[in-house]
């Protein structure tokens, strides 16, 4: 992606469209690897309502240990369900267990 390519995507994403956001959170997740932006995107995207986006948000929190945040899983993983992610059910199914095997607080 060209830098010129690359500010209209940001500048399109700003307002509103998806698609464009979603194309920044795999250039910078797959392509530049910067995950901070990736993330950012990806946001930005599920914020706007994308389902799968939504879904991919919650298996990152889920998944990766840097950013690891079971609230915020199963928040995105239920928006997405919510949004017709047939998926997000195992996801929040994985989060369920991961609960009840979680040892009280002392």
């Amino acid at each position: 992606m060209s830098e010129s390519e690359l500010q209209e995507h940001k500048k399109m994403a700003e307002g509103g469209a998806i698609k464009s956001a979603r194309k920044l959170s795999f250039y910078y997740g797959y392509i530049n690897l910067d995950d901070r932006e990736a993330l950012k995107w990806l946001t930005t995207a599920a914020e706007q309502g994308d389902t799968l986006s939504q879904h991919n948000l919650a298996a990152a929190y889920l998944y990766n240990q840097a950013i690891r945040d079971i609230g915020k899983a199963k928040y995105w993983a239920t928006k997405a369900k919510s949004g017709g992610s047939v998926e997000s059910q195992s996801l929040l199914d994985e989060i369920s267990q991961e609960e009840k095997d979680k040892p009280p607080k002392q």
